[in-house]
C-alpha cells in the first residue's frame, strides 16, 4: 500500500466533511488542482464509514468520467490498498 498524499487543500476538504457543519461542499478550481482526487478520497472514506449506502457522482459527460473521475478513484483505491472485489483493505 502506498502513502495517501493529502494537500492542505485536500485536508481542509476532508475536516469539512467531518465536521458535519456544511449541507453542500462546491469544489472549484483550476484543472490539475486534484479536485476529483480529493473527492475520490472524501467519498471512499465516506463509504467505508457508512457501509451500503449510495452516494452518487456526475460529470458532464461519459467521456470526462472515464478519463478522469474513475482514474482519480482507482487511484485512491489502489492507495488505500484496496485490492479486492469485496472492497476490503489489505
Amino acid at each position: 500500500m502506498q502513502k495517501v498524499g493529502v494537500s492542505r487543500k485536500q485536508n481542509e476538504l476532508l475536516e469539512a466533511i467531518k465536521s458535519r457543519d456544511y449541507d453542500q461542499i462546491f469544489l472549484i478550481g483550476a484543472l490539475g488542482t486534484s479536485k476529483t482526487y480529493g473527492m475520490a478520497l472524501a467519498f471512499i472514506s465516506l463509504a467505508y464509514q457508512y457501509p451500503n449506502s449510495y452516494i452518487p457522482i456526475g460529470r458532464k459527460t461519459l467521456a470526462e468520467a472515464k478519463v478522469g473521475t474513475l482514474f482519480s478513484f482507482l487511484e485512491v483505491f489502489d492507495r488505500l490498498g484496496y485490492e479486492d472485489e469485496n472492497n476490503v483493505p489489505t
